[in-house]
């Protein structure tokens, strides 16, 4: 086999093969001193031995215009707070943009936030949006009225009878929930601008603690 013959044979390989969209490469923009690796998310030189391999096995690079580009390709595959609308890839395997890091923390920070708590007396509730908005409502209505009385859907699926006091502590503990969440999360963007948090590990510590608190 000439290679003529043996370039579209392995054109006509190429093309019957489906992308492995988690383990493929694409040339970004034309670049012609690195691609772009989906399996670690990094650009890596043209020499890079996991590519030099790529070739070997007879597949392709895909050339793309732009980074945001590939995005469609690993939405489903990648977590959503990588991407920032324009880029993606990490500076390197195991490390992340500061634009990275405070997406994450602030997923963090929601999922935290919106996970339940336990209250002082035991009871536990959901935290979620819709759950802060009825805590809030019944709230304004142990203010207005001193003998008011609700049965508390709690988040074990039991009724719970609260007086007004009940609901009044249960909003109070609720706002320093979500007061710690939303603290942590300044302290933890601050140490990301600092350089002093690098790591989703850090981020992770940092929220940890403040689920913990919530779930005594």
């Amino acid at each position: 086999m000439n290679d003529i013959a043996r370039m579209i044979n392995d054109l006509q390989t190429a093309a019957m093969t489906p992308l492995d969209l988690a383990d493929h490469y694409w040339i970004v923009g034309g670049a012609t001193d690195q691609v772009y690796s989906s399996k670690t998310n990094t650009y890596v030189p043209l020499d890079d031995p996991a590519y030099v391999q790529f070739l070997a096995d007879g597949k392709y690079p895909s050339p793309i215009a732009v980074e945001a580009d590939i995005w469609p390709c690993q939405a489903d595959i990648k977590p959503a707070w990588l991407f920032n609308g324009t880029s993606f890839a990490q500076p390197a395997v195991g490390a992340w943009t500061k634009t990275q890091l405070h997406a994450y923390q602030v997923m963090s920070r929601y999922d935290a936030e919106q996970g339940g708590m336990v209250l002082t007396s035991g009871m536990p509730i959901l935290t979620n949006d819709r759950s802060q908005a009825k805590i809030s409502g019944a709230r304004q209505a142990a203010e207005k009225d001193s003998a008011f009385t609700t049965q508390w859907h709690a988040a074990d699926g039991t009724f719970y009878s609260l007086a007004s006091a009940d609901v009044i502590a249960m909003s109070d503990e609720l706002q320093t929930h979500i007061d710690n969440c939303f603290s942590t999360s300044a302290t933890v963007a601050a140490d990301i601008e600092a350089g002093t948090t690098t790591t989703t590990d850090q981020i992770d510590a940092a929220f940890a603690a403040v689920v913990a608190a919530a779930k005594k």
